[in-house]
């Protein structure tokens, strides 16, 4: 079973009850998640509560809501917290491949230093050996001002790993700053600025759900209409309902989704019949003062149902800064296609990854058309980004901007959200010596560039056929 978690989203009516409803509970919602937040990152958390349960009804007795929103909060700051611990152990570790870096920067420095000590002092120097000699003084001061940064981040990192701080701030660091430069960013008052930091802080709902309660969620409830083919959306108030109170529901109607329709008519179906059920969680989310509704789930097929296969050949990919090469093969491992898709935006824009989606989705369409597999390489560059410094020189500048506006992560990952949707094939192979074996044995062979050639080695190598690197 094939599976993956996936976000649909729909605007819903800035003039319904349901929106007003949000408006007016967003502010209360928002306060309890931060109180509860509070209770959570606290040092004594795990003494003063035995575990999640208890704290839950603790919480239940102080806030006047329903069960269910409870739970919804916790889950979600459990959440929070893991994520923030693993991000600050991924800085770590970027910190600590730093320092390794330095560590051999500064011995081949003092090495140099060491080895020409002795002209220098001498005056047996040359005025350009002098000037190098200078240089690498220099140099050797920068990277232990760097090393002593970088050591002091390491022991911050580990304190806040070690004893579990989270430093977070509701509503972002960037908005909140902005009060202390009003004029700056275009304030008049720091009142005004107030405003904008509560809508930008209170900003959404959040609801879980579990598979084993009604239509997938206790507060919120889809129903397909199939006379109007929209959906209907019913709301549990997340306030305890008073006493003799019946209107404890809010009621939408008419909501559209232009992606994955059918896959949501069928999992609200299979929750009517008891059949396959799984969890529908949602969240209203305000983006300026409009308001969304996501629905997420997971979506799921059989292996069996991909539309593609690696014995029709293969398409491999080779990515570049500025265009995606693709070689196709056929069953025996022969080259019988090339295209070079050009990209002519770079970075992390919206250009740029506007531009990167149209591509990928074309040549996924081309997979589905030819039925084959999509192979691409591996790659990883956190490790070679971390070791990174300021370059003085033209060429080490333009390297550094060629490396980190070469995003592999965001087209790998592009790349699998693509090919689930369309039930292609992605499979990923070792990088190494990909383009040197292209150019050793089929540049000259088959008269194909280096990209071309490193893209075919790329679909060879997932076909199972050997080529390897001579050595000289």
């Amino acid at each position: 079973m094939i599976s993956r978690v996936v976000v649909i989203e729909t605007r819903l009516n800035s003039n319904s009850e349901l929106v007003t409803y949000l408006k007016n509970s967003i502010n209360i919602y928002s306060l309890m998640y931060r109180k509860i937040w509070y209770e959570m990152v606290k040092s004594d958390f795990n003494i003063k509560y035995k575990n999640l349960t208890e704290f839950k009804q603790h919480c239940r007795d102080i806030y006047d809501v329903c069960g269910r929103a409870i739970n919804s909060i916790v889950s979600e700051i459990s959440g929070k917290k893991q994520a923030y611990i693993e991000l600050k152990k991924t800085e770590l570790n970027t910190v600590e491949q730093k320092i390794k870096e330095l560590h051999c920067q500064i011995k081949k420095c003092i090495n140099y230093i060491e080895n020409n000590k002795p002209t220098v002092t001498n005056n047996y120097a040359t005025s350009h050996q002098l000037y190098l000699y200078r240089k690498s003084k220099r140099r050797l001061f920068k990277l232990q001002k760097k090393l002593n940064k970088c050591n002091f981040c390491k022991q911050n990192l580990e304190y806040i790993i070690d004893n579990q701080i989270y430093k977070i701030c509701f509503g972002s660091k960037k908005q909140f700053n902005k009060q202390f430069h009003l004029e700056l960013n275009h304030y008049s008052t720091h009142e005004k600025w107030y405003n904008d930091f509560i809508k930008h802080r209170d900003k959404n709902m959040y609801f879980l759900g579990a598979k084993n309660e009604t239509k997938g969620n206790q507060l919120v409830q889809l129903t397909y209409n199939p006379d109007s083919d929209t959906f209907d959306l019913q709301l549990r108030k997340i306030n305890k309902p008073f006493k003799g109170e019946t209107n404890k529901y809010i009621n939408y109607s008419g909501l559209t989704f232009r992606y994955r329709k059918a896959e949501l008519i069928q999992l609200l179906t299979n929750q009517t019949l008891n059949v396959n059920t799984q969890p529908l969680t949602y969240r209203f989310i305000r983006r300026m003062n409009k308001w969304y509704l996501q629905v997420i789930f997971e979506s799921r097929f059989e292996e069996t149902e991909y539309v593609t296969s690696k014995f029709n050949g293969v398409i491999g990919l080779d990515y570049n800064d500025g265009f995606i090469q693709l070689s196709e093969t056929d069953k025996s491992g022969n080259l019988i296609h090339l295209h070079k898709y050009d990209l002519k935006f770079h970075g992390c824009g919206n250009k740029a990854k506007t531009e990167l989606e149209q591509t990928l989705h074309t040549i996924t369409k081309y997979a589905v058309k030819v039925g084959k597999d999509i192979v691409i390489e591996d790659l990883d560059f956190k490790k070679t980004k971390a070791k990174q410094f300021k370059a003085e020189s033209k060429k080490g500048k333009d390297y550094n901007r060629m490396l980190h506006r070469f995003d592999y992560s965001r087209y790998k990952q592009k790349l699998k959200d693509i090919t689930f949707n369309q039930k292609v094939f992605l499979a990923f192979v070792s990088p190494r010596n990909t383009s040197k074996i292209g150019k050793q044995k089929y540049s000259n062979l088959k008269k194909l560039t280096v990209h071309q050639a490193a893209s075919y080695v790329i679909a060879r190598r997932y076909q199972g056929f050997k080529d390897n690197l001579k050595l000289a």
